[in-house]
This record gives structure tokens, sequence and C-alpha cells, in this order.
């Protein structure tokens, strides 16, 4: 009797280990699990009462983000004028400096100084557009955690397009107007040769460094550079 007691008692434990391993991973811990509203697949329980992957789906964390924006052209000296400064900046199409001037104008990715977002982004990049179509297209892929669905972490993508506007910049404006200068760099090489002047008018060639002049006269003793503003001209005499 003793011997079937024992059986039964083993027998019973067996059964019910058998049982708790068949049981689902959630009730095992002592969670109820329920049904995905959507594809009804067995999840612990959220406020939205969905899974992961249709969540992912129903959710835009990119609403807050500006789909559309403007940049603004010098038609003459090809210039982006930098969103919400009075700097202009020579930036060439689909380049790495313009990427950086686009994401600045793009509303709700947080990048501002003291702005805090729940958004971080991931990546950007450019679309191709037709070089005519005066279009500019920023694909941003921007991810968030979801606090109150178990920190779940959403990764989407939009894209924001820009519409260039035409604008001349105050240099050129300054230029076509026959506006007068108001500072004068001098330079001068008093010795027989000129190999050290050809040197430096080579090496601001390539620099560009004296993009900024309104004009640039050449004389038999050097060069006379001339600016708008003192500004222009302390930076091109220091790059000097």
């Amino acid at each position: 009797a003793a011997a079937g007691a024992a059986s039964a008692t083993a027998g019973g434990m067996e059964a019910a280990a058998q049982a708790a391993q068949a049981a689902p991973e959630g009730e095992a811990k002592g969670v109820a699990q329920i049904s995905c509203c959507l594809c009804g697949l067995k999840i612990v329980p959220n406020q939205a009462n969905m899974c992961v992957p249709c969540l992912r789906n129903q959710v835009d964390i990119t609403e807050d983000i500006t789909k559309t924006g403007m940049l603004l052209q010098c038609q003459t000296c090809a210039r982006y004028n930098a969103v919400g400064t009075e700097r202009w900046l020579k930036c060439e199409l689909e380049s790495a400096d313009l990427l950086a001037l686009c994401l600045k104008a793009i509303h709700g990715l947080g990048r501002g100084k003291g702005k805090k977002s729940p958004l971080q982004m991931i990546d950007a990049s450019f679309i191709w557009t037709e070089p005519h179509s005066r279009r500019v297209k920023v694909q941003v892929t921007v991810e968030r955690d979801l606090e109150n669905f178990n920190m779940i972490t959403i990764r989407q993508r939009c894209v924001v397009e820009f519409t260039i506007r035409n604008r001349m910049c105050p240099y050129c404006s300054k230029e076509n107007t026959n506006t007068q200068w108001t500072t004068l760099v001098q330079i001068r090489q008093q010795v027989k040769y000129k190999r050290t002047l050809l040197n430096l008018e080579n090496k601001l060639l390539r620099n560009e460094a004296a993009k900024l002049a309104l004009q640039v006269i050449v004389l038999p003793s050097g060069l006379d550079f001339y600016f708008v503003n003192l500004n222009d001209a302390k930076k091109f005499s220091d790059h000097v």
C-alpha cells in the first residue's frame, strides 16, 4: 500500500510538471495574457492592447515633424541662406553641408539649443530629384521609446520636401545696386620677382578665401581686395 501511495504521489508530481511546462510563458510567471486586437497574437497587456508589429504600423511617431519647408537661394552666387540667420553658405546639391542646413530647418527633431525631443534621429539622406525641379527631398529615420507601452522602440522614416525660392543675398544685392565698399585690404610685394605673390594668389583661389570680396583688383605691385563690411575683411586678413 505504501509503495502504491508513493507511486501515485510521483505520478501526480510528474503530471503537474508537464502541465506547468505546457502552460504559456506568461501564465507560468503569473502574468495574464491577452490577444492582440488586430492579429490575435498572445501578448502581455498594454494600453493599446496590440502586439509590437501592429503597434509600429498604427502609431506615427513622425507626426510632429514638418513634412515641407523652404530654402532660399541667391540666383546670382547660388548660396543658400542658413534658416533663421543672416548667413549665406555655398553648398553643392546633395552635399553634407546642404544636408546639415536642411536638417536644421526641419521642425520637430529637437536639434536646437535647449530643445529636448523624445525622437532620436538615426539616419538622414537625400532622395534624388530632377536638378531643374527646384525641389530637395530629405529622408529622415527616427526612433522613439514608448514609455506607456512597455518601452517598445519604434523606428520610422519620413520624407521632408523643400522648395527652393530665389532671393538675392546681401552681398549680391549691394553689388548690383552699386553699393560702395567700406573696407579695403591691400597686399603688396616690393621686389623684382613675384613668386611669393603668385603663390599667395594661387592659394587664395584654391581655398576660396576671397569669395566674400566685393571686388578684386590686380596691380603691378600687389592686390587690392574690397569688402562690404569690416568683419569679412578681418576674416580675410587673418587667413592671409
